[in-house]
């Protein structure tokens, strides 16, 4: 069992806001998680689905008509370090886990208490939580951000500071390259007002 990355991430060129793409229905499921009051102001930054190899995990006979129903699993990343583990009822959302990267996930008690037919181990879910590589996921957002702060600068940001900075092209260049992508998109935002 592991989860799947099924996010792309993707960059205004205008703004250097990078935001999150990925299938409807896991899209749907998350932003019903993030946009509720404990979740609002943090930012989602990645979205995994739990594989699995036996197709009986996660079954249930909810909403079911003959055969037992497949529940997908979903992973949240939130600021790159915190997860949210739900499951996609349809219609509704179902918590399974909260790790918030500090001590031991928090499991919801409405996940031990749903008429799961098959399920495993909370254990087994950490375990593969533990292989999501946010380190990766973080330095392609790092990458798209600074590259499009670069072609910014490029094309119409070096003037700009070269005239409020007083300095000469060869300064501002080399500073400009000298800044973390942070940086370089708070300028960024600075100049393109």
């Amino acid at each position: 069992m592991k989860f799947v990355q099924i996010h792309t991430l993707a960059v205004d060129d205008k703004t250097a806001e990078v935001t999150i793409k990925g299938p409807t229905s896991p899209m749907l499921a998350a932003q019903a998680v993030t946009k509720s009051d404990d979740f609002k102001k943090i930012p989602m930054t990645g979205l995994y689905e739990l594989e699995t190899e036996d197709k009986e995990l996660f079954t249930t006979m909810l909403h079911a008509d003959i055969d037992p129903r497949r529940i997908p699993i979903y992973c949240i990343e939130l600021m790159f370090k915190h997860y949210v583990v739900i499951g996609d009822l349809g219609t509704d959302t179902l918590p399974i886990l909260i790790d918030l990267g500090d001590s031991i996930p928090t499991v919801a008690p409405v996940y031990q208490e749903f008429p799961w037919i098959k399920v495993p181990a909370v254990d087994d879910i950490v375990a593969a939580l533990k292989d999501v590589d946010s380190f990766k996921n973080r330095e392609t957002y790092r990458k798209l951000v600074d590259c499009v702060c670069d072609k910014w600068f490029l094309h119409r940001g070096r003037g700009k500071i070269m005239i409020a900075r007083k300095a000469k092209d060869i300064d501002v260049t080399r500073w400009w390259y000298h800044l973390k992508p942070g940086q370089k998109r708070t300028i960024m935002k600075s100049y393109s007002k």
